[in-house]
């Protein structure tokens, strides 16, 4: 009986509260969303072809030993619209009453679960899409436009490997353009360090960051697709939710080349980096104790900033770390520094040996266990004897 009551609760309250979204905050508007055949119609620039393209899988001690899987990589353009409207934690485009939505094309689309703030409901059969618009949100108005906003755009490890890429295309852009380059505010200080100091070569762009209950309203609007892929949010890790691409990895590597100017130094460092909240490490201090006792340095690089964070990796000889936003700064390592994420194995994955490949650097993986396997966000443990046994097995330390 409780329990029939909680359910009639619970969709009394989703109706209410629909009711007052619908009636005082917001309205909500149906979209189709652009097919992929009528993409050319708003191309500006073909950065990349759609073609398979092979990556090496990564090492993980005492379950692969390598290999090598081929997938079918999208084509990455530029892409120009005319009368364009978005949010910035969303990845939805309003466009002249159509939605431009790329990864609702995406292979992997139906086994995720989109977290843009915008979106109410969408039909995949009827290529439709509804959005909630604020009937009093603050609308910013910009002349020219370029995007870095989507969903997770002002996290640490989705705007490294999603959004830093797509500022190689800046390079397309003339002088004589005066462009906006808009992006969600942020508190991550880093994020705004790395775009500026890319981007102060050019001298046609400025910068705009807009707070999450803003709309941006473009007279013209460039955007890149997804040079890599991250996928938003899902229950399980499948292989193609981390997916890169060789332009997207080339990028990265010219981009962090801008970054991290010198080639030359001294590897000297060992460092293992803790991490907290959603696939916490059950056994963290332990763990820390035991890398302490190796000769490491725990480091917390959410505390640095840009100049400090480049410093420190790059003058790492070898880094230890949990799967997260943290292991994404192997972005500055130099070539030949050693690599090993601690996580757990849901299948093999592309993504860091794909970065590792393209950087020079020496990548390993050690898996733990979980109570529940099946979910990638649980907490897991990574036991001190499984990487004793790999340091003593391999050459890592050496």
């Amino acid at each position: 009986m409780k329990i029939l009551l909680y359910k009639i609760y619970k969709k009394m309250w989703i109706l209410i509260c629909k009711f007052y979204l619908s009636m005082f905050k917001y309205k909500e508007v149906n979209l189709q969303i652009i097919a992929l055949e009528d993409y050319d119609a708003h191309t500006y620039i073909r950065l990349a072809p759609a073609r398979i393209e092979k990556f090496n899988i990564n090492k993980v001690y005492k379950v692969i030993e390598g290999g090598n899987i081929s997938i079918h990589s999208p084509s990455i353009r530029l892409m120009k619209f005319q009368d364009a409207v978005f949010s910035p934690k969303s990845d939805i485009i309003q466009v002249n009453g159509q939605a431009f939505w790329d990864k609702f094309h995406q292979t992997v689309f139906e086994k995720i679960i989109p977290l843009d703030k915008d979106l109410k409901s969408f039909d995949k059969k009827r290529n439709n899409v509804c959005i909630y618009r604020k009937k009093s949100a603050s609308t910013l108005k910009i002349k020219n436009a370029f995007s870095l906003c989507g969903v997770h755009a002002n996290h640490w490890g989705h705007f490294l490997f999603v959004f830093l890429p797509k500022l190689e295309s800046l390079k397309y852009f003339s002088e004589i353009d005066q462009i906006t380059i808009v992006l969600p505010e942020t508190n991550d200080i880093q994020i705004k360090e790395a775009v500026e100091k890319i981007c102060k070569e050019f001298s046609c762009f400025n910068f705009l960051y807009v707070q999450e209950a803003d709309e941006v309203e473009c007279e013209c609007l460039y955007y890149c697709t997804s040079p890599n892929y991250l996928s938003d949010h899902g229950k399980q890790q499948i292989l193609f939710d981390l997916q890169p691409t060789r332009y997207g990895l080339e990028c990265l590597n010219s981009l962090r080349q801008r970054l991290v100017h010198s080639e030359k130094s001294h590897l000297k460092r060992r460092i293992y980096l803790p991490h907290s909240g959603s696939r916490m490490l059950k056994n963290s201090a332990a763990l820390s104790l035991f890398f302490e006792r190796n000769g490491f340095q725990i480091v917390v690089p959410e505390n640095m900033t840009l100049s400090e964070k480049i410093s420190l990796f790059s003058t790492a000889s070898h880094i230890v770390s949990p799967g997260g936003s943290g292991l994404h700064n192997i972005l500055f390592c130099m070539p030949g520094t050693k690599i090993l994420a601690l996580g757990q194995l849901q299948g093999p994955q592309v993504m860091f040996a794909s970065i590792c490949d393209t950087l020079g650097l020496d990548f390993h993986t050690v898996i733990g266990v979980s109570d529940a396997t099946a979910n990638v966000h649980k907490a897991y443990e990574v036991r001190t004897e499984m990487i004793n046994d790999f340091f003593e097995s391999s050459s890592f330390l050496r």
